[in-house]
């Protein structure tokens, strides 16, 4: 759990750190990052796999299909 109050200046700061680019006003240069959310010395290599959320299967809102299917152009 994390106490610490942020606000949307400080998380744009922190993707400004996490992305390695410059601050893009003196508001962000100056605002402390979320550093107690994020691991800032992470080598930022990850990893992530889409999975279809299971309260889909009771709708029709959309057939069962992966997201790389799409890429692809499967399906």
């Amino acid at each position: 759990m994390v106490s610490t109050r942020y606000n949307q200046v400080s998380a744009l700061r922190t993707i400004q750190d996490l992305l390695g680019t410059e601050h893009i006003n003196l508001n962000t240069a100056f605002q402390r990052p979320m550093a107690e959310v994020f691991d800032m010395r992470s080598s930022g290599r990850w990893t992530y796999t889409a999975e279809t959320s299971t309260v889909l299967a009771t709708t029709s809102l959309a057939p069962w299909r992966s997201f790389s299917d799409d890429l692809h152009g499967g399906w």
